[in-house]
């Protein structure tokens, strides 16, 4: 297996029944993050507990890509990729996957932790013949932008809204 770079002290790991409190309390955290930058979005009560489960369990079945980032032994983030149906925005001729989830707690931000989880969902799938990977992200999360654009990331399809009421 091709070895991502990463910082010092970082180490990627599956995912063990273990981590799901804190899968769960970082999704939150990112949850209310992004409401604090838009209070706009349409984040409902309770969504984790309804959305984490279902899609911790995709993960964990034969095409999905589920791996906890730990720095000098803490967890501090995690990375959760799906494979399915080529979707209108891949570029790709056969296999695409979707990351669907990537958190980095605030503390390990900046540090090669983000670079290191999204290389290692890369070389998993690079190296089971798929040729696209692509995610989703707030327009409004300049930071997470700005990353993806240095992981080499580019637009391949946008979703457009406009506000109806004032």
């Amino acid at each position: 297996m091709v070895q991502p770079s990463h910082h010092v002290g970082t180490e990627i790991r599956r995912y063990r029944p273990e981590d799901e409190a804190f899968l769960f309390r970082l999704f939150e955290a990112s949850n209310r993050e992004a409401k604090r930058r838009n209070p706009d979005l349409s984040i409902p009560p309770g969504f984790a507990g309804r959305y984490l489960p279902k899609t911790i369990r995709s993960a964990l079945g034969r095409n999905g890509f589920l791996r906890v980032a730990e720095v000098d032994g803490q967890p501090a983030g995690f990375i959760l990729a799906l494979t399915g149906k080529t979707a209108p925005w891949d570029q790709s001729r056969t296999r695409s996957c979707f990351v669907m989830e990537l958190h980095v707690a605030t503390r390990f931000r900046k540090q090669g932790v983000g670079r290191f989880l999204v290389e290692s969902a890369e070389a998993h799938y690079r190296e089971r013949g798929y040729d696209w990977i692509s995610l989703g992200v707030f327009a409004d999360n300049s930071g997470a932008r700005q990353f993806y654009d240095r992981m080499g990331f580019g637009e391949s399809y946008l979703f457009l809204g406009k506000k109806l009421r004032k």
